[in-house]
């Protein structure tokens, strides 16, 4: 890994322990340690998706992503510098599209060199809880990559799909649910262009589908809410989501749900946690919320903006303070425990949080 790569990554991998409850990585089988390999996701927060899939891995990754978010020198800089590729869409102007075929290419010479590519094939985020229709970039990447006159090392597509609690709120719950993989080899694109997409893109979809909680578009706000109103909680995140798909297929199917669910009750640590936590963050947090309030329209972005800035912001916040206890006091203990007590809060504070909000 490269330096800015690992310090980004051992940085990220700290800040989501505080800023999800729980995230729970689960692996149906070893994920690949040498080869080249496509990781297909499904894409509901935004690049929150593609820094909770890097955090769980120990190889680097490659992303495509949005073209417009390199329009900015610098942006463009440091994105490439992490392994971030423009991928250009219809929105971005015809003569633009042209550009993917390079980016294609790029990916091929990744493969060639037994890198990892992390891909989004819906195309686009929602906050739905749903895989949407697939698009086929990923198999056109894989095809340019298995039909070049070389021979080539298989191609391992690996599936993963994000599950969470809740979108859009500090301290849910995260499931990152990689699949079985499977490969894709030369003899696989001897076939007509189409058919190889389309078999390619339907095997994509048959694995990453049973990796997350698919509420049916007919009808869809009505059986989210039922489904959130009488889901039970469990520890385990994959039982969670086996549970929660068992629900939701009852409400598809019109089953009558009785809810026997019993709230807990707040352990005094998290209590006292989420207060302290309120005083110590209300300036960072503020000033978070109101500027995202004024510049981002589109609520997808609003949770991975939330964690970007927390990542720099409520550390740099909470020197801040233990300077100035070091400064008023000349006592490093003090300094050092204040700074230790601020993360405590915060670490703790996420029961008390949902409890608050009823939305657990």
């Amino acid at each position: 890994m490269g330096g800015i790569y690992s310090f980004l990554h051992f940085m990220v991998r700290v800040w989501l322990r505080f800023f999800f409850r729980k995230k729970m990585v689960a692996l149906k089988e070893n994920f690949p340690d040498s080869g080249p390999v496509i990781i297909a996701a499904n894409h509901q927060n935004s690049f929150l998706d593609a820094i909770l899939i890097a955090s769980s891995l120990k190889r680097k990754l490659n992303y495509l992503g949005r073209a417009d978010v390199f329009r900015n020198k610098i942006a463009d800089k440091l994105l490439r510098s992490i392994g971030l590729m423009p991928i250009y869409r219809f929105r971005d102007g015809f003569g633009d599209i042209k550009k993917n075929n390079q980016v294609f290419e790029n990916c091929k010479e990744l493969l060639n060199q037994a890198e990892v590519i992390l891909i989004f094939p819906e195309g686009n985020h929602s906050m739905k809880w749903h895989l949407r229709p697939l698009q086929k970039g990923l198999a056109r990447i894989a095809q340019i990559y298995l039909e070049q006159k070389e021979e080539v090392a298989p191609l391992t597509i690996v599936p993963c799909g994000l599950q969470f609690d809740r979108h859009n709120a500090f301290s849910s719950r995260v499931l990152i649910n990689f699949g079985t993989s499977f490969q894709l080899k030369k003899t696989d694109a001897q076939v007509d262009h189409r058919i190889f997409l389309n078999n390619t893109m339907q095997k994509i979809n048959h694995h990453l589908s049973p990796l997350i909680l698919n509420i049916p578009e007919e009808n869809y706000f009505l059986n989210t809410e039922k489904w959130l109103q009488n889901r039970k909680i469990y520890d385990d995140l994959t039982i969670q989501l086996e549970e929660d798909q068992k629900l939701v297929d009852a409400l598809v199917a019109g089953q009558e749900i009785n809810s026997d669910q019993q709230k807990k009750s707040l352990p005094i640590i998290s209590f006292f946690s989420a207060f302290f936590s309120l005083i110590f963050n209300f300036i960072p947090w503020l000033s978070m919320y109101l500027f995202i309030k004024l510049k981002v329209k589109d609520p997808v972005f609003i949770p991975s903006l939330y964690f970007s800035f927390s990542l720099i912001l409520i550390p740099l916040f909470y020197l801040l303070i233990s300077f100035t206890i070091y400064v008023y006091f000349d006592n490093i203990v003090y300094s050092l425990t204040g700074l230790f007590f601020m993360f405590f809060t915060l670490y703790f504070s996420g029961k008390a949080w949902d409890y608050v909000l009823n939305k657990r």
